[in-house]
């Protein structure tokens, strides 16, 4: 079995780790342009099919309502695409998916903008609302890969970007013609989505970053771990969290130079009350982050009672 460990973190080294990330802000730029245009979209699109083709308040909430009624399943359906591109591509197939839905969010954007007719601006909408959704699934399936030890920071500023251009986007509609603030809106989104080939997941292939290139940093990473975390014999507690067939037990666990074992504070299982080295024991694979939120150490042979 394997655990995975994280110590006690404070808000704001959580907050700073999360803001050192280039990732997180490429992700919060892009997020205001699917949450922030959904979120404009909502508002204006009762008064953009009231004003442009003379519908009744009744009439044009009513089609607008469309574009709500795509949520009950677009923004999963994007989520669900990520997963399925992950299964045969890894995280290159992600960031795809991702790239992909938000270009053909800003195409349906600009369409929607430039149709004539009635019937060709619902059919736009329909589109755009999928993919605009389909968007915010896909990037929040990524979501999770940019800071492990905080991905709640990482959620929070990213998802502060989608109120961001909630609040920007409608300024467009303040100062200009509807259909000119659309087009507008969907060229930042085109635009946004040429973002995603920057996004570099540690450890996994990017969009132009092949396997040999990833395997090299992991080896570099590796060999600085080694230099500059083990060498200096620093240790790094964590909570450990020993299932078994009694219960759960917690105790203290400490990393050390050149060790591949958990050193127990506790003298003896406190489930079987009997001294650790006569307990069989069962390896598993432990990763924690290091006192300076720096990364993630993987460590072997972990021990675990198993009677």
């Amino acid at each position: 079995s394997s655990e995975y460990l994280m110590g006690s973190v404070s808000v704001w080294r959580s907050m700073w780790a999360a803001s050192k990330k280039t990732n997180t802000w490429l992700m919060f730029l892009q997020y205001s342009c699917c949450f922030g245009v959904e979120v404009t979209m909502t508002n204006a699109a009762a008064l953009y099919f009231s004003s442009e083709f003379g519908l009744t308040t009744a009439s044009a909430a009513a089609v607008a309502s469309i574009f709500g009624w795509m949520n009950l399943f677009a923004r999963g359906l994007g989520g669900f695409c990520s997963d399925m591109a992950n299964v045969s591509y890894g995280m290159r197939g992600r960031l795809i998916v991702q790239m992909v839905f938000l270009f053909l969010e800003g195409t349906m954007v600009v369409v929607f903008g430039y149709s004539p007719s009635l019937g060709g601006s619902i059919a736009s909408m329909i589109f755009f609302s999928l993919f605009v959704q389909a968007s915010e699934g896909s990037s929040y399936a990524i979501v999770p890969y940019i800071k492990p030890t905080a991905t709640g920071s990482v959620s929070g500023i990213i998802g502060a970007g989608g109120a961001l251009g909630g609040v920007l986007f409608p300024i467009l509609f303040q100062r200009l013609d509807y259909r000119d603030a659309f087009k507008i809106m969907g060229w930042c989104v085109l635009a946004s989505s040429f973002l995603t080939p920057f996004i570099v997941i540690k450890g996994h292939e990017g969009i132009f970053r092949s396997c040999t290139r990833v395997n090299s940093e992991l080896t570099s990473n590796s060999e600085h771990t080694d230099k500059k975390e083990l060498e200096d014999k620093t240790t790094s507690p964590a909570l450990v969290k020993n299932y078994v067939n009694e219960g759960v037990t917690e105790g203290k666990v400490k990393f050390e130079k050149g060790s591949t074992s958990i050193k127990e504070d506790n003298p003896s299982s406190p489930n079987t009350g009997i001294p650790n080295d006569q307990v069989e024991m069962e390896s598993v694979s432990v990763i924690a982050e290091n006192e300076n939120g720096e990364g993630m150490t993987s460590i072997e042979g972990g021990r675990i009672p198993t009677r």
